[in-house]
């Protein structure tokens, strides 16, 4: 038995492309310690919300306002899970874009219009969270072993128990979390499966560090690739490339590509945005 990444998130949708969000001009970006890939989501969302704010203020030609975006972190800085410098100079970008840092600083409460953070209410119509995640009650129901973070014990086979396997978000290996991880976790059990069929001694597992690459505003990047660290343009390009190398790992190099190349045009529904577009062209 096979259980595969499945993670519970509480997610807000925000209806983009039409005037009245744009007439909301502050705009809180939550990002709560928790598991890494959470904070990542937080600082890549916080850092294209201001040049995508302006962009439909001026498809839909409404007077620009100033943009007002907080983000929120509970430690004393951002992705306190990775090297300080590293944590500092994507700060350092946020601040470049005009995006407001409360650090060390807890969510304590929510209402209609505001945000009570280290006991002080901060006024906001739009919140938006993206940190924290659960596991699928599907393994608390079924009396799985859970750790403290709800995440599923399995032994060096990646077994829970003989024959059940658990993967990617849901276990509690050292880097669970990232899709690379569960990319690993998947090829790593699908070879051991081929290994027991054939009458051959299975591996251990072993956790493979992933490389981890942090957008935060247009053409910037912050890179860790084990000891390395580097930021700015050229960790945009890795990013990119990145993309292409995820789609490869699960798909033909002609479909991947092809998947990839998606990545250079824009997804928009709203026809006032569509018909600017067309127009720049």
């Amino acid at each position: 038995m096979l259980v595969g990444t499945a993670v519970e998130l509480g997610v807000v949708e925000l209806v983009v492309g039409v005037e009245p969000v744009v007439d909301v001009v502050s705009v809180e970006v939550l990002v709560e310690s928790g598991v890494v890939v959470e904070l990542l989501t937080g600082i890549e969302l916080a850092g294209a919300m201001p040049e995508y704010l302006r962009r439909i203020m001026t498809n839909h030609g409404i007077k620009h306002k100033k943009i007002s975006i907080e983000l929120v972190e509970a430690a004393p800085h951002l992705v306190p899970r990775l090297p300080k410098r590293m944590g500092k100079a994507i700060e350092r970008q946020l601040r470049r874009l005009g995006i407001k840092l409360i650090l060390g600083e807890a969510v304590q409460g929510e209402t209609a219009d505001s945000l009570t953070v280290g006991g002080k209410a901060i006024k906001s119509h739009t919140v938006v969270w993206t940190a924290g995640q659960s596991n699928v009650p599907f393994y608390k129901n079924n009396a799985f072993n859970l750790t403290e973070r709800g995440k599923v014990a399995v032994d060096d086979h990646l077994q829970a128990e003989p024959h059940i396997y658990v993967l990617g978000d849901n276990n509690n290996t050292l880097y669970s979390g990232m899709a690379q991880s569960a990319l690993h976790d998947a090829k790593f059990v699908a070879e051991n499966l081929a290994r027991e069929q054939a009458g051959q001694r299975t591996r251990k597992y072993k956790p493979k560090k992933p490389i981890y690459v942090l957008p935060a505003g247009p053409n910037w990047s912050a890179v860790l690739w084990g000891k390395v660290q580097f930021y700015g343009f050229a960790g945009a390009i890795l990013r990119t490339l990145a993309d292409l190398i995820g789609f490869h790992d699960i798909e033909p190099w002609w479909h991947a590509t092809e998947q990839w190349m998606t990545e250079f045009g824009e997804q928009e529904e709203c026809p006032v945005c569509i018909t600017h577009r067309a127009e720049d062209y």
